[in-house]
């Protein structure tokens, strides 16, 4: 599991915080389900800020710094 990372894109509050508890916010990244039309890019975003669990430093490590990570672009 340490190697694997995991979308976001359910907007159910449980499943989200299924994910923080099973792989922890690290393994977490924002999620849209692209290029099918399940998922909605901006509401992903919006449900993440608004996500009450999350701290703000986790809420930016979801939102890109996960994503910067896993492809090798961190500083």
């Amino acid at each position: 599991m340490e190697r694997l990372y995991f979308d976001t894109i359910s907007y159910y509050e449980p499943a989200l915080l299924a994910g923080l508890a099973c792989v922890g916010v690290d393994r977490l990244v924002i999620g849209s389900d692209a290029p099918f039309a399940v998922g909605d890019l901006d509401r992903s975003v919006r449900e993440i800020r608004a996500f009450p669990f999350l701290p703000e430093r986790d809420r930016q490590k979801v939102l890109h710094e996960n994503a910067l990570r896993f492809l090798g672009l961190a500083k």
